[in-house]
Formats: structure tokens, sequence, C-alpha cells
């Protein structure tokens, strides 16, 4: 129904501009706006908003992240504004798939999550913390306890561990599960 509600929500054919929001002439830039700030809206209506209707009936809260929510330049072809998407979750959330406190110190999707939950009045933001894409890396207690920082810094309060049950020693983990436990508790 997209072509229907384009026509009605900004007065034209979508099928008038389907050349300009792919190629760049003299019409892309309110081509882009308008096609992207409908889908935005309808993607938003499809997904969280309809989820978090659904289960707040329940007494859950949807909380998640979404693919490519790190690079703010594919964002917009995903599914719009991120930060309405997360604050129309019960608990934004977000993705990390890195432990190296380099990379995590840039990285945008904490924050994009903190401030989601911010603008909408929410106290609590999830992660999905793991080193998935440096697991290659010697991931020692230590190592994964100033990641877990970086993100608690940026806002997240809610962390869930993906870094996997076998990869420390039961003392290492013990003292890994502590320390997000102290985190979550300030």
């Amino acid at each position: 129904d997209m072509p229907g509600l384009f026509k009605e929500r900004y007065g034209y054919d979508l099928s008038s501009v389907l050349v300009d929001i792919f190629v760049e002439t003299d019409k892309t830039k309110k081509a882009r706006c308008d096609f992207y700030t409908l889908l935005s809206e309808m993607a938003l209506e499809a997904f969280p908003r309809q989820m978090q209707d659904k289960l707040s009936k329940l007494g859950v809260n949807l909380s998640g992240h979404y693919y490519g929510e790190e690079a703010f330049d594919v964002q917009p072809f995903y599914y719009g504004d991120i930060l309405e998407h997360l604050a129309a979750m019960g608990v934004p959330g977000c993705d990390n798939l890195k432990s190296e406190a380099d990379a995590l110190r840039y990285c945008n999707a904490c924050k994009l999550a903190s401030s989601a939950a911010h603008i909408s009045n929410k106290d609590r933001v999830m992660i999905e913390a793991s080193n998935m894409t440096d697991r290659n890396q010697n991931i020692t207690p230590e190592l994964a306890k100033g990641a877990i920082s970086i993100m608690f810094v940026h806002g997240v309060n809610l962390i869930t561990s993906y870094y996997g049950e076998n990869m420390f020693d039961e003392k290492g983990m013990k003292d890994f599960t502590n320390y997000i436990s102290n985190l979550a508790t300030l």
C-alpha cells in the first residue's frame, strides 16, 4: 500500500520519482526525504509499535536491536529513524560484537539506544554483549569487564552477555558475572 500512502501524504505519485530516489537528479533530495520518511513510519508501525503494543498487554517489554545499527549511512535504507524505532521499544536495545576497548569507545550503537531511552523517558537500555567480531582475540575477564564498562558508560544498564559459558574458568566467570551485577546495581 506504499504507493497509495505516498500519494495521499505527499500529493504526487511514487512511480513518478522512482528514478530520482536512486539516481541523482534535481528532484532527488525531496524524493528521497519523502520516500524514506514514509518508509520509516511504515516500518515503525509494522514492527516495534505493533510488537510493543501486543507485548505490553502481557506485561512484557519489547527489546532488541536492528541490523546495521552501528552505521548511520545504512539506517535510512533499512528502517529510517533509528531513535524513533528504538524509542518505541519498551527497553531500547543494541548489539555489540566487540571487546576491544578502542573499537568500543567510538561505537555509536550503545549511545543511540541510551539516547532513545532518554528521549522516551525510559530508564533501561539493553545490550547483547559478545566478542563475535574479535573472537580470535584472547579474551580475559579483565578485557571483558573493560568492554562492559565502556558499554555502561555509554548508557547501557541491562547487560545480556553472549560471551559464552566456557569462555573463562569457573573463578573468572564468577568474577565477570559479579562485575556485571555490580554495574547493574549502580
